[in-house]
């Protein structure tokens, strides 16, 4: 089985959106991204919570319920995965210390998260990552800055308030021939991950 970048950091689970990330011009010289290193939480969810049967499209948003960073008042809001883009260009390729070959191309998805109703929570990065058709699985590098387009979903913890959503994008290097089926929200909360399906083009 091919193998996939592994990364770093822990995210939590509950927003929606706003904003968009642009690329960066394709001539414009390359700054690296920067590693992150941060404790992430998780949030629990209600057991009301339902989890779908089969990957949703893009931009149907899944509408969760839970616990704020308190443990005690109970939270409500929805998390989305809104696009899918592959090749991103415009800054260095990923290299092979990522664990891809040196024709990898760098993939991005863009998603929001947002917080309705309740108490504080918080997200980041590290609960989403990419599925493939023969089971193999890409997660977050723990890159970001440097000519990555913006915005960028949060790479270490952020709070995010009742009535405030959060969104941006994550990078996932990937090869130029293959293709994630699905984008998986899967936070340590949750039993079964949620699933977006990724159209072939």
């Amino acid at each position: 089985m091919r193998t996939r970048t592994t990364a770093a950091l822990a995210v939590f689970l509950l927003t929606t959106l706003t904003a968009c990330g642009t690329e960066p011009t394709p001539d414009k010289p390359a700054s690296a991204p920067q590693p992150s290193t941060g404790e992430m939480t998780e949030q629990a969810p209600s057991p009301s919570t339902s989890t779908p049967q089969s990957p949703l499209p893009l931009g149907e948003a899944w509408k969760w319920e839970g616990l704020a960073i308190d443990g005690v008042t109970r939270t409500k809001g929805s998390t989305v995965a809104l696009s899918y883009t592959q090749p991103v260009v415009g800054f260095r390729p990923p290299g092979k210390e990522l664990g891809v070959s040196g024709k990898a191309v760098w993939a991005r998805i863009e998603v929001k998260v947002c917080n309705e109703e309740g108490g504080n929570i918080h997200v980041t990065q590290s609960a989403w990552s990419l599925a493939y058709e023969d089971g193999a699985q890409a997660e977050v590098t723990g890159l970001h800055g440097g000519d990555f387009p913006k915005p960028e979903f949060p790479m270490n913890e952020k709070l995010v308030k009742p009535g405030k959503c959060v969104r941006g994008g994550i990078m996932f290097p990937t090869e130029p021939d293959q293709r994630p089926e699905r984008i998986v929200y899967h936070p340590d909360s949750i039993d079964e991950p949620i699933e977006w399906a990724v159209p072939t083009k």
